[in-house]
């Protein structure tokens, strides 16, 4: 972190090895989740990566439908997210937990129907540990012949849990580098599906904050540390991975 200090973007000896470090990074990430590194997107963190995924999807497909399925015990990166796409006209569908904490795949059946732009459940909650089991809830949106994408906040279940994209029909995945990567904070990356449409957006709330490209030389440093932690960890008791990327 030291030495590979250059934009990952410039056309100098620095920027090449800061981007080959960022390649390096995305590589590892993509074969964690079985997935391609061109399908690995860099982000400022779990927040973000759940942001863009959420808002990118339902202004892709708003023109298909406007009705948004998730829980009513997702992360506030998700449910904010949800409020403010609510503030812009979409229909959001909240479905509610047993007492255990699960979500019955009988009450996602009722809730998804061909007017479904996007379905979005997370993987492990955060607050009780209850894995959402995605694979129960994906495939609704093909039974109903609604033009749903996928989406799933996996941040507490990365580098813990089995994640493959293509096996469990998600479309997008939001993770964080230090949860389970025990990676630094403010690094995050977004799995987006080789073919999936997502409209990208760029957060400027303050001048401290990286932008959803990631391109700069603060953003190659945490991603590069993340990526280290992650493949050291690979090799000991723990997994650890992180990816990197940036919108076409």
């Amino acid at each position: 972190m030291t030495e590979c200090y250059g934009n990952p973007s410039s056309l100098h000896s620095k920027g090449f090895a800061a981007e080959k470090e960022m390649t390096a990074a995305r590589e590892i990430i993509a074969e964690r989740l079985s997935a391609t590194a061109g399908e690995i997107y860099f982000t400022s963190g779990g927040t973000e990566s759940d942001n863009i995924a959420i808002l990118g999807a339902a202004h892709a497909k708003k023109r298909a439908g406007n009705k948004i399925v998730t829980t009513a015990i997702e992360h506030p990166a998700v449910l904010n997210t949800m409020a403010q796409l609510e503030k812009e006209g979409f229909e959001v569908v909240y479905v509610q937990p047993e007492a255990d904490g699960n979500i019955p795949k009988e009450k996602f059946d009722a809730a998804v129907d061909a007017k479904t732009i996007l379905v979005s459940v997370m993987a492990v909650n955060n607050e009780t540990g209850c894995f959402a089991a995605a694979e129960r809830h994906c495939g609704h949106d093909q039974e109903k012949k609604a033009p749903a994408l996928f989406h799933t906040d996996a941040v507490q279940g990365f580098c813990k849990i089995p994640l493959q994209p293509k096996k469990l029909g998600v479309d997008l995945i939001s993770v964080s580098g230090h949860k389970g990567a025990c990676a630094r904070r403010v690094v995050g990356a977004l799995y987006v599906k080789s073919g999936v449409r997502i409209l990208p957006h760029s957060f400027r709330r303050r001048a401290r904050k990286i932008c959803a490209r990631h391109r700069g030389r603060a953003a190659n440093l945490c991603v590069r540390r993340s990526g280290e932690a992650h493949d050291d960890g690979k090799r000991g008791a723990h997994t650890r991975k992180s990816g990197a990327g940036a919108f076409d």
